[in-house]
């Protein structure tokens, strides 16, 4: 990501079109997956869908689509999207297996 942002801050109005816009593309392309992968580890921590939506400046309703191209998140998608029991789902398992405790001394 640090190389096509940086390639981007070098360009200059000089530089061949094609060559621009591609770079261009490449850091949009990497700024677009770190921010996807940043709101998974919002979710993930707690955050709801529309707060992370909020801080990333982007529509509540896009939120989902991106979680779903997250390596995170990915895998709890259906259709292209991730559903809130799915973050659910992804939280407590991230919280790892339930175990007993008992209430009282059994002796």
């Amino acid at each position: 990501m640090r190389q096509a942002v940086a390639l981007v801050a070098t360009l200059t109005p000089d530089d061949d079109l094609e060559h621009a816009l591609a770079c261009t593309a490449a850091a949009r392309d990497s700024l677009d997956a770190a921010l996807n992968e940043l709101m998974a580890a919002g979710v993930l921590e707690g955050s709801s869908l529309r707060a992370v939506a909020a801080q990333a400046g982007l529509a509540p309703n896009s939120v989902a689509a991106r979680l779903a191209r997250s390596s995170t998140l990915g895998a709890y998608s259906t259709d292209g999207r991730v559903r809130t029991e799915a973050v659910y789902q992804a939280r407590a398992e991230k919280a790892g297996p339930l175990r007993f405790q008992p209430r009282r001394p059994t002796s």
